[in-house]
C-alpha cells in the first residue's frame, strides 16, 4: 500500500504483514530509546485488533505468557460500562517477541505498558537485535498516566503516513474474514455488541463469495 492521505484510502486498502513489519524496523531509527515500546504497540495492535483505546490502557500486569501462549487481558469499553476481555495467540508468532522483550523489562505490575508524559522518569529497554546481539536503550522521559490517542496517532504517523490506529483493527478483521471465520468468531474475538459489524467482513471476502458459489439451491 503506497503512502498516501487517509482520506483517500479505499475501504479495500488494509495493511499487510510486511508493512506492519516495516513500520517495526523503521522504529529504531525514528524513536531511538523508544522503540521497544513502540515496537509491542505495533504488535499489539496487529496480533489482536483491539480498538487503541483499550490497548492504550494495558497495565503490566495484564499481559502474561507461558511455553505455548502470550495471554493479554483487555478492558472492554461499552456505553454500559465496562468489561474483561482475555485473548491469547501462539508464542510461535514472530510478533509476539516484541511484546515479551519489552514486558520482561517492566518490574512494576502496576505499571502503564504504554505511558505518558508529565514527570521525569529513567527507564532500561532491552532489545535483540537482527544480528543477535542485545543492546541496552536508556533514555529519561516524563511519565504520568497511560498515552494518549493523540500520541499514539502522531507515532504512527510518522512510522507511516498512510496508517492510522483503527486501519489495523479493520485489517485483522478483514484478514480473518478472508481467511474463512465465521460471524460469531469475528463477534467474539473482537469484542463486538452486534453481529452485523461481522457479516459487514464477512461479505467482503471470499469465502463468503465461494459459499454462495456452492449452494444447491
Amino acid at each position: 500500500m503506497p503512502y498516501i492521505k487517509a482520506k483517500n484510502l479505499r475501504k479495500e486498502e488494509i495493511l499487510s504483514e510486511a508493512e506492519v513489519k516495516q513500520m517495526i524496523d523503521r522504529a529504531d531509527l525514528l524513536f531511538p530509546g523508544k522503540a521497544a515500546m513502540i515496537k509491542c504497540l505495533i504488535a499489539l495492535l496487529w496480533l489482536f485488533g483491539k480498538r487503541i483505546s483499550e490497548v492504550l490502557r494495558l497495565k503490566r500486569k495484564d499481559l502474561w505468557f507461558d511455553e505455548h501462549f502470550l495471554y493479554v487481558r483487555f478492558t472492554i469499553l461499552k456505553k454500559k460500562g465496562e468489561y474483561k476481555a482475555v485473548k491469547k495467540v501462539t508464542v510461535k508468532n514472530p510478533f509476539v517477541n516484541y511484546i515479551i522483550q519489552y514486558i520482561e523489562c517492566i518490574q512494576d505490575s502496576e505499571a502503564w505498558l504504554f505511558p505518558g508524559y508529565s514527570r521525569r522518569k529513567t527507564l532500561k529497554v532491552k532489545a535483540k537485535l537482527k544480528d543477535g546481539t542485545v543492546k541496552t536503550y536508556v533514555y529519561e522521559r516524563l511519565e504520568s498516566g497511560n498515552m494518549s490517542r493523540q500520541q499514539a496517532y502522531k507515532i504512527l504517523k510518522r512510522l507511516n503516513p498512510a496508517v492510522w490506529p483503527h486501519l489495523f483493527r479493520d485489517s485483522v478483521a478483514t484478514k480473518f474474514a478472508y481467511e474463512g471465520a465465521t460471524p460469531y468468531e469475528l463477534q467474539s474475538w473482537f469484542d463486538w455488541a452486534k453481529l452485523e459489524t461481522a457479516n459487514k467482513y464477512i461479505r467482503r471476502g471470499p469465502a463468503f463469495i465461494e459459499r454462495l458459489a456452492q449452494r444447491t439451491w
